[in-house]
């Protein structure tokens, strides 16, 4: 009996502090969406029956005309940015209030993906950043072109291959070209990753990656409950890969310093110059060094998949970037140089609007550090400040699917980014590569990766969407966005 009473008690406490918790945002007259009790407004993510890049895009549609609105992650008051200039104060003028990406990987259980700068706490960030950004400038990406380029005659010859009405995936086949070409600029070794059916850098990118029921549960754990990665006993990167990665960065490192004469221009190397000069330990070298072939492999292959399905959608735009990599490759005697890829405009637009229409990254998550105040909501006496700890959300895919500032956003149009029409927009509603100091550092190497990709299949393929297509939808568990059923299309030699 007076167990029951206690639990009754006890119960009762703990429903009582839960409603309590619910109020915050309504004392602060904050707009926020009806919480579900103890899961806030995450349920659907906590479930996976919807992501939470999906349901910070629902909140940003709801309250359109709000600067922010609030929302709760389980019992946590969390902020979801819709206004555009509030959006640049926080990733540009204020970004010292909030330095750190909510996404942050455990010490425990990923001790090298906690290096990676785009998700790094502040200090370990600055550093990886210092070290990293000059290893990524044009010059360094130009030096690595004839490796991209040698990627690139991987990628055709492979195409060749494969019969004009066979259906090929799109994101497996990128996926292939981003590995090799990856692992070819980072260690300047065949990764043969259109050789073998079964392959140890491919499985990595897939172990990493692939869409399953633990990714999601790790993704979902992640976002919702950051406070877990500690007690949580797997890693973002299972633990057998995790070693195999710094097993193979010591190799090739100790190969190197046996014969020191033989110097390579790839980004191994680029970092053991730095060695010296960083005092970069060995978790730090296989940490960078995983953080260059994480970011550059699954973006990659997926911006470069749905550029692939977009070009096979639309054939008329398909034709007319081929019709500009002729003209190009014509003024250069048919070879391809970095130079072609710079003065191919076209193909640069279509990338840009690919990453806008199909955003990979299609949240940012970022919090507070430093205490803040945010602006003065019209028709409110006092202003609201948020504390330390308070996660903010910023919808990337609602800003660019916004008709305010990309009309009928759901057409395909790579003339939105003319010169002319990126100076009409506002800073903050293009955020494929983030924006301000914590911006994605690799831009020079990921755009020469993958406008040299999708300029050579267009070069010497024609394109069509496979008649099994099915519609998008957003795969759940994935840690970006991903089609769960596949990017299908058909590959003819021109």
């Amino acid at each position: 009996m007076i167990f029951i009473v206690l639990l009754i008690f006890v119960s009762t406490l703990a429903y009582v502090y839960v409603k309590w918790r619910y109020t915050y945002w309504k004392k602060l007259g904050v707009t926020c969406p009806e919480p579900v009790f103890f899961f806030g407004n995450v349920l659907e993510a906590f479930t996976m029956s919807s992501h939470i890049s999906s349901l910070c895009e629902k909140w940003y549609n709801d309250y359109r005309h709000e600067p922010y609105t609030g929302y709760y992650k389980l019992l946590s008051p969390a902020i979801n940015l819709i206004d555009p200039d509030l959006i640049k104060d926080v990733l540009i003028k204020h970004h010292f209030n909030f330095h750190d990406n909510e996404l942050h990987f455990s010490k425990r259980f990923d001790s090298l993906m906690m290096y990676n700068p785009f998700v790094a706490s502040n200090d370990i960030w600055r550093k990886g950043r210092a070290v990293l950004t000059p290893l990524l400038t044009l010059f360094k990406v130009k030096s690595m072109h004839p490796l991209i380029a040698d990627s690139c005659d991987k990628l055709t010859n492979y195409l060749r291959t494969i019969p004009s009405n066979k259906d090929i995936e799109a994101k497996s086949l990128v996926a292939r070209y981003a590995t090799q070409n990856v692992i070819r600029c980072l260690f300047s070794i065949d990764a043969q990753c259109f050789n073998e059916t079964k392959n140890e850098f491919l499985e990595l990118g897939n172990n990493i990656f692939r869409p399953t029921f633990w990714t999601g549960v790790k993704l979902m754990m992640m976002s919702i409950c950051p406070n877990l990665r500690d007690v949580m006993p797997f890693g973002f990167v299972p633990a057998p890969a995790n070693e195999w990665f710094r097993s193979l960065v010591k190799m090739f490192r100790e190969e190197r310093m046996r014969s020191p004469l033989q110097q390579r221009q790839d980004f191994l190397q680029f970092l053991l110059n730095s060695v010296d000069k960083y005092d970069i330990n060995d978790d730090e070298l296989a940490g960078y060094a995983l953080a260059m072939f994480v970011d550059s492999y699954e973006t990659s292959s997926g911006v470069l998949g749905f550029a692939i399905y977009e070009l096979a959608r639309n054939p008329d735009i398909q034709d007319r970037l081929h019709e500009e990599i002729t003209e190009v490759l014509a003024k250069y005697d048919n070879k391809f140089t970095f130079e072609v890829l710079h003065e191919m405009e076209y193909l640069d637009n279509i990338i840009y609007e690919t990453m806008r229409l199909d955003v990979v990254d299609p949240i940012i998550s970022k919090i507070c550090t430093k205490e803040y105040t945010l602006p003065l909501i019209d028709g409110k006496k006092k202003p609201v400040t948020i504390y330390p700890g308070t996660p903010i959300q910023i919808s990337s895919r609602a800003l660019h699917m916004d008709p305010e500032y990309y009309p009928e956003p759901e057409t395909f149009d790579p003339d939105r980014f003319t010169e002319e029409e990126r100076r009409k927009r506002h800073k903050a509603v293009y955020l494929s590569f983030g924006e301000g100091p914590r911006m994605c550092i690799g831009i020079n190497f990921a755009l020469a990766q993958r406008k040299a990709g999708l300029m050579s299949i267009v070069r010497d393929f024609k394109i069509a969407l496979s008649p099994n297509q099915k519609p998008i939808m957003m795969d759940n568990r994935a840690s970006i966005y991903h089609a769960r059923d596949g990017l299908y299309c058909n590959f003819t030699p021109r």
